[in-house]
């Protein structure tokens, strides 16, 4: 559930990257980007056992680190696409 002072793009991230994780993509976009659970738990200041948790659907990302974490893997995707869309 949202909280009061989270924004409208708070939650579409938080909201895109539960349905990323439980759908294995998160994983699919950390390994494309050739980054460990440990490297993201790093960036995000989490540890990796979280990182790994919602990797695996075991349990959903909230608060503001599911946001930074939704916002990495959009970084990543986009990143990686890019070449391809010029």
């Amino acid at each position: 559930m949202a909280k009061p002072n989270m924004t409208i793009a708070d939650a579409v991230v938080l909201s895109d990257v539960r349905v990323l994780c439980s759908l294995g993509l998160a994983r699919e976009i950390r390994e494309a980007a050739r980054l460990s659970q440990s490297d993201v738990a790093r960036i995000l200041g989490v540890n990796y056992s979280c990182v790994s948790r919602w990797e695996s659907g075991k349990r959903l990302p909230c608060g503001m680190h599911a946001i930074r974490y939704g916002r990495l893997l959009s970084a990543l995707f986009f990143e990686r696409i890019s070449p391809d869309l010029v």
